[in-house]
């Protein structure tokens, strides 16, 4: 089991709430993950600092794996497949290697004394994010998200994925290519659930919004790169963020290969010449 920090902070820049309109800067470099598990800290506000604990199924005993692990950043985590419980705890100065309650460390169990189960699939990508839970639940949860990796073909070769992790209602997606006018390209996405489209590489002007058409989040000119799976993770709370977070990360893709038809030519015998008889004289 190993988990390795992936450089750079991934929140893309902060979104003010639904009113006025938050504008994410779509300059920033973009972190690239793979796949396995990849989770993501999307507890704010910022800065918040959690010790994370992973244990198996309903556990009862969790040991560390992330200490000091920073709102906005993400981690990949090579885990055999099985079930797993991950407990999260407030940040403790010098947090033990081995727990069974944050009560351990001084701290507070930010998901629960209980910790989420959650289980890795042989052969499956996810994202494991740490975030806020639905409307009218509040307290913080680790969601399950899958990442598809599949190919791409060469005609659409960026894939883009939002996921909508933030403390809000249904949502709506709306993009076009840079310049135009964004229309609706996913609708009635709940907390929680994820929506890929693969489209051609480019800049876009992309846009979130309540499905009442309450503006939340602007992102102007964000560049899909060919050959990725642009993942856009929406995380905050405004009872206790005042702002709404975009975390960008990409996942490499491959671009599928096209079945080349070979024709099998049969090889003909030619016909054998015709026997021409030689007429004979006598007399």
């Amino acid at each position: 089991m190993s988990f390795q920090r992936i450089a750079g902070a991934v929140v893309v820049a902060l979104a003010v709430t639904v009113v006025p309109v938050g504008v994410a800067d779509a300059g920033l470099t973009i972190p690239t993950a793979g796949p396995g598990i990849t989770i993501v800290h999307g507890i704010g506000p910022a800065p918040q600092t959690v010790d994370v604990y992973l244990g198996g199924t309903d556990a009862s005993e969790w040991e560390l794996v992330l200490p000091g692990f920073e709102f906005g950043r993400i981690e990949t985590a090579d885990l055999p497949a099985g079930g797993y419980n991950v407990l999260i705890c407030t940040a403790a100065g010098a947090p033990a290697e081995t727990i069974t309650s944050c009560a351990n460390n001084g701290s507070s169990a930010v998901n629960g004394n209980s910790g989420t189960n959650v289980d890795v699939v042989e052969g499956v990508s996810e994202l494991w994010i740490a975030a806020y839970g639905e409307p009218g639940f509040g307290r913080p949860v680790v969601a399950e998200v899958p990442v598809d990796l599949d190919c791409v073909e060469a005609d659409a070769p960026a894939r883009v994925t939002a996921v909508h992790a933030a403390t809000a209602p249904e949502v709506d997606v709306l993009a076009a290519p840079e310049g135009s006018e964004p229309a609706p390209v996913v609708e009635d996405l709940a907390w929680g659930g994820s929506a890929a489209l693969d489209v051609p590489a480019g800049l876009y002007d992309v846009a979130v919004e309540l499905t009442d058409g309450t503006p939340v989040l602007e992102v102007p000119g964000a560049e899909l790169a060919g050959g990725y799976n642009t993942v856009a993770v929406v995380v905050g709370n405004p009872q206790f963020d005042a702002v709404f977070v975009p975390v960008i990360l990409r996942f490499p893709l491959e671009e599928c290969v096209v079945p080349t038809t070979q024709t099998t030519v049969t090889p003909t015998t030619a016909p054998a010449p015709r026997a021409t008889a030689q007429p004979t004289f006598t007399g």
